[in-house]
């Protein structure tokens, strides 16, 4: 289950089409959230887009704020290597993920 901030973070272009278009847009992210991570980087990742600052994660996980960069980092490589299995394009993760 996402965290209830995520929300914040769906594009526009994707609310405007609608719960159909916004399943389908973020159904392989959720699938590799759900699946493609460790615990602790899923958590790391769901607090995160849930808005809470690095330091208040660190502390949740008992660790420190270099260490929460490293996990956070491989999340994010394990992610985008799932969503581009799926079948996104390069431009397509960028345009739905807000990397430019």
């Amino acid at each position: 289950m996402l965290p209830e901030g995520f929300l914040r973070v769906i594009p526009m272009w994707a609310k405007c089409f609608g719960p159909a278009a916004w399943r389908w847009t973020w159904a392989p992210a959720r699938r590799a959230i759900d699946t493609g991570l460790t615990p602790k980087q899923r958590e790391a990742i769901q607090a995160e887009l849930g808005g809470a600052p690095p330091e208040e994660i660190a502390t949740r996980l008992g660790t420190n704020r270099n260490a929460l960069y490293k996990l956070d980092y491989d999340a994010r490589v394990r992610l985008k290597q799932a969503i581009l299995a799926a079948g996104w394009s390069e431009a397509h993760v960028r345009l739905t993920l807000g990397g430019g």
